[in-house]
């Protein structure tokens, strides 16, 4: 059953993120909270992703004994590095961007019609469409 759940809540974590990503969330944030919503959606996203990933993160601490996959000799002793790879490409892909803006900071600062991104094509951004996520399979 451990492995089980833990894949249900990868998937409930990923739904949740995904729906709340779409547009239609934003523009039924919109709808329903006012214009403050488009200011406060993108922190109100991180602090929610957040609170939502850390009870994901605790599960294979209280399921020890039950993983997910086993990882042969010697590729256990690589996964450490790739994970370690997986987090540099996620400071490098923030920083690449404004992290302000990345954490929904910025936008509570701007005035009322807060101004669109700017679409990044240097760096990581040239070569992946979004290095956060694809750090994220990596570290996987």
């Amino acid at each position: 059953m451990g492995p089980a759940l833990i894949l249900l809540a990868i998937a409930a974590y990923g739904a949740l993120h995904s729906l709340l990503a779409s547009q239609a969330a934003k523009e039924g944030a919109v709808r329903v909270l006012g214009r403050i919503a488009s200011r406060y959606y993108r922190l109100a996203y991180n602090l929610l992703g957040l609170a939502t990933l850390l009870p994901l993160l605790a599960l294979p601490i209280l399921l020890p004994d039950h993983g997910l996959y086993p990882i042969p000799f010697p590729w256990g002793l690589l996964t450490p590095s790739g994970q370690l790879a997986a987090v540099g490409m996620v400071l490098l892909a923030i920083s690449q961007i404004d992290p302000w803006r990345f954490l929904g900071v910025r936008q509570l600062l701007e005035a009322e019609n807060p101004s669109p991104g700017q679409l990044v094509e240097t760096g990581l951004y040239r070569r992946v469409r979004h290095p956060v996520y694809s750090a994220g399979l990596l570290f996987i």
